[in-house]
């Protein structure tokens, strides 16, 4: 057929693996058998490398073990995207009497799972802001804290 065409991959997590993106399976007489396997779940991108393998299934068999490890421990919270609204303010002498505070990038981090709970969002904001206000001003910050670690600042 014209136009059609099959490939091959020689990395088997991606028909069995959850969440399998790639990546690259490689074996050498030296090396032995290696994977490089990559995989997303929740907004959790992880990646395994299992080098020296002593067979194919081994090595396939250990990345699982990595993978399966990081997606059970290890979680992405997302604090806030790009242009959400953090708050509201009043600015003085202006013809708009308020301004939406948002964030000016995405904000999150990798924690271990449980933990997402104890997330402390502290919001600092200017006081007594003054117009003219021009978009892209730094009108405050917030700090994300986790057991006295600060995760973000945006």
């Amino acid at each position: 057929m014209i136009g059609k065409s099959q490939l091959s991959n020689t990395n088997k997590l991606i028909r069995t693996y959850k969440g399998a993106t790639g990546l690259k399976t490689g074996s050498t007489s030296l090396a032995l058998y290696n994977l490089s396997a990559s995989a997303t779940r929740d907004n959790l991108s992880l990646i395994a490398v299992i080098m020296k393998a002593p067979s194919t299934k081994i090595r396939f068999a250990e990345a699982q073990k990595l993978l399966d490890y990081g997606f059970n421990t290890f979680s992405f919270k997302q604090f806030g995207k790009k242009n959400d609204v953090v708050n509201n303010v009043y600015v003085n002498k202006g013809v708009i009497n308020n301004v939406d505070i948002i964030f000016e990038n995405d904000a999150g981090a990798l924690m271990q799972k449980g933990k997402e709970k104890s997330i402390e969002q502290n919001l600092s904001i200017e006081e007594n802001i003054s117009a003219p206000i021009s978009s892209g001003q730094k009108l405050g910050e917030v700090t994300f804290t986790i057991e006295r670690r600060t995760y973000r600042k945006c």
